[in-house]
């Protein structure tokens, strides 16, 4: 009993994490970030309305070794809230379980993916991981990453400290505990994620 419910913290948690992620091309959700926008947006306001807007939504495209080279060259370009250059170096990929194999072939390949061309693969020389993440319920939506300590990155606020209980159930032979934490995220500006809906 004890292992259901530390189990079922663990899924609350871990459902959380990936709901901006799973919902984050969608018309009308209910995460969003600081600006009023989806986690990925093509038309995010700068704070300097005379900058005009900016992007973190790729074009949609399947995982191609291309496809990350394009997000990594559009991570480097950033600019920041005043439309000064800020270049962010890309990391790593988050995928779904579903883009596994594709990613090991894309980014792992010695010479050009997919292909007997013997031209090397220049995704090896950019050191860029990937990291799946089972609980991301599209098969075609992936995600890069910049450093993990940017100031732009998710937000995630706990309570002091989960609490447990008891409750009745109506019959006296059978009992059930709960865990209750408190928890927030949010996003100010998610720079160093950038999402491409795949296809």
């Amino acid at each position: 009993m004890m292992s259901d419910l530390n189990q079922s913290a663990i899924d609350c948690v871990e459902l959380y994490a990936a709901l901006p992620f799973n919902t984050a091309f969608s018309a009308t959700v209910e995460w969003v970030c600081a600006d009023g926008m989806n986690l990925c947006d093509k038309l995010r306001p700068y704070e300097d309305a005379t900058q005009g807007t900016w992007d973190n939504e790729d074009t949609s495209s399947v995982l191609t070794a291309d496809a990350v080279s394009t997000m990594r060259v559009n991570f480097a370009k950033f600019k920041n809230a005043r439309g000064i250059r800020r270049p962010i170096r890309m990391q790593k990929i988050v995928i779904p379980v579903d883009l596994e194999s594709t990613a090991i072939v894309e980014l792992g390949s010695a010479l050009k993916p997919g292909s007997s061309l013997n031209d090397k693969n220049f995704m090896t020389e950019y050191n860029i991981s990937y990291e799946v993440w089972n609980y991301l319920t599209s098969a075609n939506y992936w995600f890069g990453m910049g450093p993990k300590d940017s100031l732009y990155e998710l937000i995630w606020l706990w309570g002091s400290r989960p609490s447990s209980g008891k409750y009745e159930t109506g019959n006296p032979n059978v009992y059930a505990r709960y865990i209750r934490q408190v928890f927030t995220t949010g996003a100010n500006k998610p720079s160093a994620i950038r999402g491409n809906q795949g296809s």
